[in-house]
């Protein structure tokens, strides 16, 4: 009993200290970002390059399905619309020429991002399903007396879909499909700090 009170207890520390230090690192970033917004800029838009260019091998090398990636591949001209602006990111005003931006940017932060999420979830899901089914059917097999297999009956063939295991999902999702928004989320909130300090610099000055 206790025992088992102190490993939830660990379980439950150890996921607080790795969100905390999660939290801290992006808090560091977002202030890199508005310290350097320039060098900013251009690591965004390396790691842009050079995850499209990923998500495209791993679909020609690795079999991953492109469909699933497609909503997210729609997404990179908006993500280089918006990192190659020279200010980026203190880019942003809210003027009555630009009202398709807030959509744009719900778009391309949200919306493509969260619907490649669901669509790799979806399909591992069913492509796990449909291994494990392949495996019992093999495993299975109708026999003959004594246990041996019979050949007269036909095997199940193995699914399309190459298997991916949970980590490589995990891995697909945090750095092909998340990574750039939750940077450009970043630097709106870079830009967000540096609107509020030249506000009150502002009104110090008064």
């Amino acid at each position: 009993m206790l025992l088992n009170i102190l490993t939830a207890f660990f379980i439950a520390a150890a996921a607080a200290t790795l969100l905390i230090c999660l939290a801290l690192g992006l808090l560091s970033l977002s202030q890199y970002i508005e310290c350097h917004a320039a060098r900013a800029r251009r690591y965004g838009l390396g790691a842009l390059y050079l995850l499209t260019v990923i998500q495209i091998l791993l679909v020609i090398i690795d079999n991953v399905p492109f469909l699933p990636l497609l909503p997210n591949l729609i997404s990179a001209p908006l993500h280089y619309t918006a990192l190659s602006h020279p200010d980026w990111p203190f880019s942003f005003t809210r003027t009555p020429s630009r009202t398709t931006w807030p959509w744009m940017s719900l778009l391309s932060l949200i919306l493509l991002p969260l619907a490649s999420h669901i669509y790799v979830v979806r399909h591992h899901t069913l492509t796990l399903h449909a291994w494990h089914q392949h495996r019992y059917d093999t495993l299975h097999r109708p026999k003959l007396p004594g246990g041996r297999l019979d050949w007269d009956v036909k095997s199940t063939d193995p699914p399309t879909a190459g298997e991916m295991t949970n980590l490589q999902v995990c891995a697909v999702l945090a750095l092909c499909v998340w990574t750039i928004p939750v940077y450009r989320l970043l630097g709106r909130i870079a830009a967000a700090e540096w609107r509020g300090y030249i506000g009150r610099q502002r009104e110090g000055g008064r």
